[in-house]
């Protein structure tokens, strides 16, 4: 997309500059600019095509998916029909690199918006050049074409620095504002005005003109990540910059045979054509795609290609070419006397900028979000809620109740040995945060804490990487349900994804130390409420079914459930799979758990500066646990019982990455079994408590 802003910096930037200087019928440079005309051609380029996608979206949309998903899609079309949609991902801090099936239909739209943001703005610098036609340097006046270069070298440079600084604060937040895009549309507009200018005995041969942009790619495609775009991604912008200011004759060599020639240019040409049609439609497809299990093999994903060209390929035949060839009134060309009204007024111009600049900033800062500020408030009240931390649930939320957890009654009939468990699983929990609390602070990493950090993603426990932890098996192998038919035991199921995975181990420990039988039912991955899964579909679906059978066939003294806390496709199937659990479990467990954080490699810099912002669970992953945690207060019982693992490892939204020295997390989703050992006395309580009630 970085290159796709160059080129479309340029191209628009050429467009106007050739307008500014274009001779009108008395052979005078006119020195104007129709701004009626420019936007009005922007709408018939834009809006047609991406409305009508918009709008098929929430058609397909209505008839596939649950009120939530509809609900949430029609929230990001309202903000994508303004081209304001980069403002509602950067507010929910969305994470480009680690889109999924789960990710708004519009997520692409964030790029549109960026650059229609940037057009609002970019004639008016033309303008302000304009307004400075006296501005002298010493005594020899400086001309339009070195005033216009200054603004976009100017602009382009404030808008790197904004990136950078941003970048080092809240890198999730500056990846989708205009202010931190404009440096790329701005290096490609100098460049465009600069192309225009330049003298045709500059010629630079092929080589010259592809090798530094080829070279950019490649460094690129090796070491750009998420924690090293913002300085990476200046090589293919310049690169790109260069590729077009130096282009001023075939790319293709004489010896090239012509037929093939033609082919390849016609094949390029149509490409071209359809390409804004495609950029359109192809992400919607890839994730109604991933959400009905379409995509996995590669048939599958050549086929989604040839979808999408087709989809693009109608949408430009009846729907972009057929507004395109509507004309622009003739009243609106003669706007160009509201351009030459502003030439002399450099106060109103500036002033107009300044409010476009201002309010575009205003509704992109997170700080001045009214969404961000709602949701901190929710975030901050669960926070407050939870303050007891993780144990025993006995009562309902009631319907009066926004969110929290209501602790234990002192006054109700549990036996003096349970209370004392109960306070005993609170003091343990407390005593891990006041370990997590002290461990939330920037500070330096020693070479040797560095290498520890990066250890720690080879630090699983042996069942992690065990057979029965394992995602390509449909049906749990029979080793992992060992002795599990045998009637003169107590039998317990450990079941999840790796979520559950992560604990399989102390809990099973504690259940083999009293001659319970343990049954694994443990899929990485896959979420058996729904049988989704980004991998290995078919397999989870498969399990989910088997896992649906088992528990309607058999009766378990004990069910120990956890998964990947997301709301789900289909919200009724997820409260079944809560009852069968009921149903199937004498007492069942559900473990309550956080989503992700940034992965711990990502958070090194080059001066190893482990910062707390790189600990932050983000806005948009609050909503998973809002949901999972709504969903065991809903099944909650006598027998069913709920505990938020979350505060084990993170104090409100700050997840560290060491606790007393040792690593916790081993990527951004899964804990390390060194930390995940220190748990076993939490997990002892906990079940000691379930089981004695």
């Amino acid at each position: 997309m970085d290159i796709f802003f160059v080129i479309s910096g340029y191209l628009i930037s050429q467009s106007l500059y050739r307008e500014f200087i274009s001779l009108d019928k008395t052979g005078n440079n006119s020195r104007t600019i129709s701004l009626a005309t420019f936007y009005l051609r922007r709408a018939r380029r834009l809006l047609p095509a991406a409305l009508t996608v918009i709008l098929a979206v929430n058609i397909i949309s209505y008839f596939l998916y649950n009120s939530e998903i509809r609900n949430n899609l029609f929230i990001d079309s309202k903000w994508a029909f303004f081209f304001l949609a980069n403002v509602a991902f950067l507010r929910r801090e969305s994470n480009y690199f680690q889109m999924e099936s789960q990710s708004s239909f519009l997520e692409h739209y964030w790029s549109l918006s960026v650059e229609e943001q940037f057009y609002a703005i970019w004639p008016l610098f033309f303008l302000l050049a304009a307004t400075f036609r006296r501005l002298k340097f010493g005594k020899r006046q400086i001309r339009f074409n070195f005033r216009i270069l200054t603004i976009f070298f100017a602009t382009s440079l404030a808008s790197y620095l904004f990136l950078q600084k941003g970048f080092g604060e809240s890198p999730l937040q500056v990846y989708f504002s205009l202010f931190s895009r404009a440096w790329e549309l701005g290096v490609g507009g100098f460049f465009g005005v600069l192309t225009y200018q330049k003298r045709k005995t500059t010629v630079f041969s092929l080589t010259e003109r592809l090798a530094p942009f080829l070279a950019s790619i490649l460094i690129v495609i090796v070491f750009i990540n998420q924690s090293n775009w913002a300085t990476i991604i200046i090589f293919p912008v310049l690169a790109t910059g260069f590729l077009l200011y130096s282009g001023n004759h075939n790319l293709i060599d004489d010896s090239f045979n012509e037929k093939r020639v033609n082919i390849v240019f016609r094949f390029g040409i149509y490409v071209g054509g359809v390409s804004y049609s495609l950029y359109l439609v192809h992400w919607p497809i890839y994730v109604i795609a991933s959400r009905e299990n379409f995509n996995e093999p590669y048939v599958y994903k050549c086929g989604l290609i040839l979808v999408s060209f087709l989809c693009a390929h109608l949408l430009w035949k009846y729907i972009e070419q057929p507004f395109q060839r509507i004309p622009i009134s003739k009243l609106f060309k003669r706007d160009t006397e509201l351009f030459n009204f502003l030439k002399a007024r450099r106060k109103v111009v500036g002033l107009i900028l300044v409010s476009i600049i201002g309010a575009l900033y205003f509704v992109s800062s997170p700080s001045s979000s009214s969404l961000t500020t709602k949701l901190n408030k929710e975030s901050s009240s669960e926070i407050s809620s939870i303050k007891n931390f993780a144990y025993y649930e006995s009562q309902l939320l009631s319907d009066s109740q926004e969110s929290g957890v209501q602790s234990v009654n002192e006054t109700s009939t549990v036996s003096s040995l349970l209370l004392q468990t109960r306070d005993n699983i609170k003091s343990l929990v407390e005593k891990n945060s006041i370990s997590i609390k002290s461990s939330i602070k920037d500070w330096s990493l020693t070479s040797a804490e560095a290498e520890r950090l990066i250890a720690a993603k080879k630090d699983s426990s042996d069942f992690e990487s065990s057979i029965c932890s394992q995602p390509s098996t449909a049906i749990p192998p029979a080793i992992c349900l060992k002795n599990a038919d045998l009637n003169n035991a107590k039998k317990v199921m450990i079941l999840g994804d790796s979520k559950m995975g992560m604990l399989a181990s102390p809990i099973a420990e504690y259940f083999e130390s009293k001659k319970w039988k343990v049954q694994y039912n443990v899929m990485p991955g896959c979420h058996f409420t729904d049988g989704f899964s980004l991998a290995n579909k078919k397999e989870c679906l498969s399990r989910t079914n088997w896992t649906v059978d088992n528990l309607r066939n058999n009766k378990y003294d004990l069910l120990v459930f956890s998964q990947y806390p997301r709301p789900p496709e289909n919200a009724s199937a997820q409260n079944e799979f809560f009852e069968l659990l009921k149903q199937s479990g004498s007492k069942v467990i559900l473990l309550g758990t956080m989503t992700r954080i940034k992965a711990p490699e990502e958070c090194l810099t080059k001066t190893l500066i482990l910062s707390v912002q790189c600990t932050l669970l983000s806005t948009k992953e609050v909503e998973g646990p809002k949901w999972a945690k709504q969903m065991a207060f809903k099944h909650q019982s006598d027998r069913v019982f709920y505990f938020d693992t979350a505060p084990w490892f993170c104090v409100g939204k700050n997840c560290p990455l060491f606790v007393n020295g040792n690593p916790t997390f081993r990527d951004g989703v899964h804990l390390t079994n060194t930390y995940v050992q220190t748990f076993t006395p939490l997990i002892n309580a906990i079940l000691d408590f379930v089981l004695g009630s």
